[in-house]
C-alpha cells in the first residue's frame, strides 16, 4: 500500500507558492528557496523578489530545510521542474496554480482599490497582458464576490492551466 504524502499547512503552501509566482519559468528551486529565506543576494535584490510579500517568510530556517519545503511541494503536486534550455525552472501544476491564481487575482483587486480610494491613476497597466484567462475571469470573480452576487465556490470550478510567465512585471 502507497503512503499519501500530506501537504503543508496551508499558509506555507500560500507563502511557498506566492514567492514561486515572481520567478515562475525564469528561475528555479534554488533561487525560490532564497526568496522564502529572505536572501540579500545580489541577483535576487536587483531582481525586486526582496518585495515578494513571501520574502522572509523562513528567515529561521536554513537553506536546506527551505530546499526539503520546495521539493515537498513538488512531490506533492502543487509545483514541477521544466527544462528551460538546460536550466530546470519552477512552474505551478494546475493544482498549484489553482490556488495562487485566486489569490493573485484578490491582490490585484486589492491593489486597484487601494488606486481608487487615492485618486491614483495607473500610467501603465501594461503587466495585465501577460495574464492567463483564467486569471482575467477572477478578476470578475473576485469583483463579484465582494458585492455578494454570485458565490465564489461557483467559479472554483475553473480548469486550472499551465501558467508560464513572459516578462519582468508579473
Amino acid at each position: 500500500m502507497k503512503k499519501r504524502i500530506k501537504p503543508l499547512p496551508d499558509p506555507e503552501l500560500r507563502a511557498i507558492l506566492r514567492a514561486a509566482d515572481d520567478i515562475i519559468a525564469e528561475d528555479g528551486r534554488t533561487l525560490l528557496s532564497k526568496i522564502l529565506k529572505g536572501s540579500k543576494e545580489r541577483k535576487l535584490l536587483e531582481l525586486g523578489l526582496d518585495r515578494n510579500p513571501s520574502y522572509g517568510y523562513y528567515k529561521d530556517l536554513t537553506l536546506e530545510q527551505i530546499m526539503d519545503k520546495v521539493d515537498h511541494m513538488i512531490r506533492t503536486g502543487f509545483l514541477e521542474t521544466e527544462l528551460n534550455g538546460k536550466l530546470p525552472t519552477i512552474i505551478f501544476t494546475p493544482r498549484g496554480w489553482a490556488i495562487e491564481r485566486e489569490r493573485r487575482a484578490e491582490e490585484f483587486v486589492q491593489e486597484w482599490d487601494r488606486w481608487l480610494e487615492n485618486n491614483v491613476t495607473p500610467l501603465n497597466m501594461e503587466y495585465l497582458k501577460e495574464r492567463n484567462r483564467g486569471m482575467i475571469f477572477l478578476f470578475s470573480a473576485v469583483e463579484v464576490k465582494s458585492k455578494s452576487m454570485k458565490p465564489m465556490r461557483e467559479l472554483k470550478n475553473i480548469e486550472g492551466e499551465r501558467f508560464v510567465r513572459k516578462g519582468p512585471n508579473y
